[in-house]
């Protein structure tokens, strides 16, 4: 069953999974481990819209920081809105359990599947794969990208998670320049003390380079304008973040390019 109310700007996983009661032990596990790491966790029921449910899948995919697609059961429709989520670039993570008698589609046969015994299995099992897919920065370090590396490449650490959305400035026009909002935010969703000091680190072309993060319902937040992705860090209370923004919700193939 459904549980939680969509919020597009809260960093979130995207469930494309069956909609049956027997699919039900195994989607709380996935709200579960997608809560042990800070993040949401919807799927389409949840986004409360008055457009058919194919509009709030892919509503729910364009937005999220990740997608989970359990193919276990081999749904078309599960496909599809897998191919929507990889024509978006979005990080996706396959599942599926062990005992399924009918192996991936051949589409995804070649590709990395974190398969499971049962739900508590899945709960353990799949915030390794979230972080892998989202929170380690792999970008290498270069000349064009001096951060990568810099803030020891994880955007998940000592119970603090930085995360970040793109927007495109004019969606018409040049779409390698748009406007990032970067958060941190605590894990376990407790506040941040309205009195944290929070330090974002953009690349260096930025002058300066250094922005401080405002304090808002306990989380902290930097909004800004760039040209191009890059490693976003981000420090507070002896803590180093990391972020490769090529990945985050919104960026466009131009701006990821650069």
């Amino acid at each position: 069953m459904s549980s939680t109310i969509f919020v597009p700007d809260v960093p979130h996983v995207f469930l494309v999974v069956p909609f049956s009661d027997a699919h039900d032990a195994a989607q709380q596990a996935m709200r579960a481990a997608a809560a042990s790491l800070g993040l949401a966790c919807y799927r389409a029921d949840d986004i409360r819209r008055s457009t058919a449910i194919l509009e709030r899948v892919l509503h729910g995919v364009r937005s999220a920081t990740a997608v989970v697609a359990d193919l276990t059961e081999n749904r078309p429709n599960c496909y599809y809105e897998l191919g929507y989520a990889d024509a978006l670039r979005r990080p996706v993570i396959l599942l599926q359990r062990t005992d399924s008698e009918a192996g991936p589609a051949f589409d995804v046969s070649g590709r990395s599947i974190c398969r499971y015994r049962d739900a508590r299995h899945l709960e353990e099992e799949l915030p390794k794969w979230i972080k892998e897919a989202v929170f380690v920065n792999h970008a290498p370090a270069a000349v064009s990208d001096k951060n990568a590396g810099r803030y020891g490449r994880l955007a998940i650490r000592d119970g603090y998670l930085l995360t970040a959305q793109f927007e495109l400035d004019n969606p018409s026009e040049n779409q390698m320049w748009g406007w990032v909002t970067a958060t941190v935010r605590r894990v376990d969703g407790k506040a941040l003390p309205a009195n944290a000091k929070v330090s974002f680190f953009l690349d260096e072309t930025f002058s300066p380079n250094e922005m401080p993060g405002d304090i808002v319902n306990g989380v902290a937040r930097c909004v800004f304008k760039c040209y191009g992705a890059f490693s976003l860090g981000a420090r507070l209370a002896g803590t180093s973040l990391e972020l490769d923004l090529s990945h985050v919700p919104g960026a466009s193939d131009s701006f990821r390019s650069l």
